[in-house]
């Protein structure tokens, strides 16, 4: 069983110790100076503490910590070259962690922990590896064909599905769609279809399904790709291209075959970069989203 310990259990930290919770078979503790924080974080955890020393014992350190802070804690985890940490701070400088620490570093978007769940299973061993190469291929796969923008981007809505863990990527690609382009557009579990996302669907509603694998859930999104384009819908597929999906859509925007749990993370970046271009010939300022803000000042 893994020992987990997470350093700084704010709003990132804390979904992950949830994320880790749901998932089961991880020893978690939970490190913070709030006594508030981790009272709240408490029925999650196996341990609760302020002192930074139980780093020690982890075999996995999550460092959850504002940037600022990096610096000063790292030297007082002092980690060995036989842990890992694992670091979800966002803006700190890979070189600045692997100085002070001579445990292996992976870095991962923090986003991660907050929306998709995924970071539970980044943390064991048979995926710390893909992680890490993930984040450096992300660069070598990530285009989008301009034209393919051109060609959906006067639709009237944008559809997003998915079945699993690709639930969540659906979800976040409809957000950042809405989010940059101001264009209207939703996620669904693709097996809620027919309880009334499929009355919406038109020759002017492009649906982008997310297909990774191909085990029954990749088979059972391919049945409802093969639904809405008879309702005469476009189908991008964003795929690995071990399924028929490539075959089955219109359009595909491909994504590298990794390990089952990581793939999510690949094909958010592609609706994620669909979104930017879209916003983009859309003439949006994609940097300031209006009625955005990048701090929250109200309840």
């Amino acid at each position: 069983m893994t020992h987990i310990s997470v350093i700084g259990c704010g709003n990132m930290g804390g979904a992950f110790i949830k994320g880790l919770h749901q998932s089961g078979g991880h020893t978690v503790t939970a490190c913070d100076v709030d006594t508030e924080v981790l009272d709240a974080i408490e029925p999650y955890c196996d341990e609760i503490t302020t002192e930074l020393s139980v780093a020690a014992e982890a075999d996995v350190v999550v460092l959850a910590v504002k940037p600022d802070l990096v610096g000063a804690i790292l030297p007082d985890l002092e980690l060995g070259s036989d842990q890992t940490l694992l670091s979800i701070a966002a803006g700190v400088p890979t070189d600045l962690l692997e100085s002070e620490t001579d445990a292996t570093v992976v870095r991962v978007m923090p986003n991660l922990a907050a929306e998709h769940g995924l970071m539970a299973a980044a943390v064991t061993g048979d995926v710390t590896d893909e992680i890490r190469a993930i984040l450096g291929a992300v660069g070598e796969f990530a285009e989008v064909d301009e034209e393919l923008v051109e060609e959906y981007a006067d639709s009237e809505a944008y559809f997003f599905i998915g079945r699993g863990t690709n639930v969540a990527v659906a979800l976040e690609g409809a957000l950042k769609c809405k989010e940059i382009s101001y264009e209207h557009a939703e996620g669904f579990p693709a097996g809620e279809l027919k309880h009334g996302p499929l009355a919406l669907v038109t020759p002017e509603t492009p649906v982008f399904a997310v297909v990774t694998g191909d085990d029954e859930r990749a088979r059972k999104t391919l049945g409802n790709i093969k639904e809405v384009q008879a309702r005469g819908a476009p189908v991008i597929a964003v795929t690995d291209g071990e399924s028929d999906a490539a075959e089955i859509a219109d359009e595909t925007l491909m994504i590298p075959e990794t390990e089952e749990r990581a793939a999510p993370v690949l094909a958010n970046v592609q609706l994620q970069l669909f979104s930017y271009y879209l916003a983009d010939a859309l003439g949006r300022p994609i940097d300031k989203p209006r009625n955005l803000a990048k701090s929250v000042t109200v309840e």
